[in-house]
């Protein structure tokens, strides 16, 4: 795992063969145009998917000027908001517009992507994608090589969507309790004696 951004540039730059660098400020050409695309770069990679290391929640309650539209309340977005993951649990009707969320509800929970920067949080997945991603968008202005991007992007392309399942697969799973008297209606070894008139 990562720990300092520079790791994750020195991972890009041997994805394209480029001499690695000390850090971002070392003044040489590839931390000088890395320097320049790390932060989209990671805010492109950020929105892909709602990752875990990344996802946050927080409550609105401080409603903005009236919205002139179909909506009852205007709220103003967290600060650090990248991606919407669930509002209420999906149970509130919403707009996004701008850095602000309409909605009827008076009060709001959403769940979304924050602008996480700490490297040393990042899932490993997360920084494999972010170093082929910078990789590419560097790589023609390091090495000319077309070639060269569309390898860096064939390789994005069949790792991002297992990368995402992965992530997903380890998510909170909201199981349903089943009633006793259901269970029992629907296997009657479970002791519970089913009425006969149901």
């Amino acid at each position: 795992m990562a720990s300092k951004n520079v790791d994750i540039a020195n991972r890009a730059l041997s994805l394209v063969g480029s001499p690695i660098i000390s850090s971002l400020e070392d003044g040489s050409r590839e931390a000088t145009l890395i320097k320049t695309v790390y932060d989209d770069t990671r805010l492109v990679c950020l929105r892909l998917h709602p990752w875990k290391f990344a996802t946050t929640r927080a409550v609105l309650n401080t409603s903005l000027e009236e919205p002139v539209c179909d909506f009852a309340y205007t709220y103003q977005l967290p600060a650090d908001f990248v991606r919407m993951i669930i509002v209420d649990d999906g149970r509130t009707e919403y707009d996004l517009q701008g850095n602000t969320i309409l909605t009827d509800s008076e009060s709001i929970n959403v769940r979304y992507v924050r602008d996480e920067d700490n490297v040393e949080i990042f899932d490993t997945l997360f920084v494999e994608l972010f170093a082929h991603w910078l990789a590419w968008v560097i790589c023609l202005p390091l090495t000319q090589s077309k070639d060269m991007k569309d390898s860096i992007w064939a390789a994005l392309s069949r790792m991002t969507p297992s990368f995402k399942h992965v992530d997903s697969a380890d998510n909170y799973q909201k199981t349903l309790v089943t009633e006793t008297w259901l269970g029992a209606r629907n296997y009657p070894a479970s002791g519970f004696v089913r009425d006969p008139m149901t």
